[in-house]
């Protein structure tokens, strides 16, 4: 016994000389294993960590936690890239019906902006669209009062020139 613990206290001076390190690396039938042994100090006690592993099956672990992780980063990229499209192609959606609405009052075509069905049913479900094309039905709302009224003064004193010549 006391052989082995003389032994013991050799490989941790040895130990201490190398910076509290000892790796070293040794083939055993076909296999190379590694073979680390590190010293901790705790509550005034020389602690000895023996490390024994396969370095093949290690690497081969490694191996296959770095693709599970390239995979699982890729996936992780893919979903973001499709939900930034979807949310481009449902923004784009929503404004294409402004547009549409814009081209139709180009050809004064109040009663399909400002109907209530299509007014309603288009409305957007992200909150700055949805005001956008709000205050937009508004103002064309307020837009048609405005020239019905405006052909309606025009078409008043006209009307009376009119009757004026008749009589």
């Amino acid at each position: 016994m006391s052989g082995f613990l003389s032994q013991s206290r050799a490989l941790i001076r040895d130990i201490d000389a190398m910076n509290g390190k000892l790796i070293m690396t040794r083939t055993f039938l076909g296999t190379d294993w590694l073979l680390q042994v590190d010293n901790i100090e705790y509550y005034n006690q020389v602690l000895v960590l023996i490390t024994y592993m396969d370095l093949h099956a290690f690497e081969k672990k490694v191996r296959e936690t770095s693709e599970r992780t390239g995979f699982a980063m890729l996936g992780i990229i893919l979903a973001f890239v499709c939900g930034g499209c979807l949310f481009a192609v449902v923004i784009t959606k929503q404004l294409d019906l402004v547009a549409k609405q814009i081209d139709l009052l180009k050809n004064l075509k109040f009663n399909e902006v400002l109907d209530k069905n299509s007014g309603l049913k288009g409305r957007s479900f992200v909150l700055e669209l949805a005001k956008l094309q709000e205050a937009f039905h508004e103002m064309v709302t307020v837009f048609a009062k405005t020239l019905k009224t405006s052909q309606s003064l025009q078409k008043g004193p006209a009307m009376t020139v009119q009757k004026s010549q008749q009589q």
